[in-house]
């Protein structure tokens, strides 16, 4: 039972993180390529990170490490899959820290928005989502 809580808050944690992201990166790059810049849509997309996108970063990670801290040694200890996994989670991670600072600036005025980084930050977590994905359901090598 208690697998199977850790097993759905990881997934809807990370729906909530990645869809989150990425569509409040989105936005921001399209708020940021008008002229002038759309500071409603800015803000609006810093309010769906801070809503959405974090906290369900903080229940991916909850739920992840909830499944995978009682069977690491047993399992997935020499898993090099799930070692791949976990260094493209904390990448996303990061790219969601990145992506939520410049977002935060943009909309509070102080470092104007660049689409291009936005897009680019967008298509890096996409990567290291998919790639998690595939590793996850693949297990190659294990």
């Amino acid at each position: 039972m208690i697998v199977r809580l850790a097993l759905a808050t990881h997934l809807v944690g990370a729906i909530l993180w990645i869809g989150g992201t990425l569509a409040a990166a989105w936005v921001a790059a399209f708020a940021a390529r008008a002229t002038p810049p759309v500071a409603d849509a800015l803000a609006g997309a810093r309010r769906a990170l801070r809503t959405f996108a974090t906290p369900g970063m903080l229940l991916a990670w909850v739920g992840g490490l909830g499944m995978l801290i009682p069977s690491f040694t047993t399992l997935y200890a020499r898993a090099g899959w799930m070692h791949t996994k976990l260094l493209l989670l904390v990448v996303a991670s990061a790219l969601h820290g990145v992506l939520s600072a410049r977002i935060r600036k943009a909309a509070d005025g102080s470092k104007p928005a660049t689409a291009g980084l936005l897009q680019g930050l967008a298509l890096g977590l996409l990567a290291c989502a998919l790639g998690v994905v595939f590793l996850a359901v693949l297990k190659p090598g294990g």
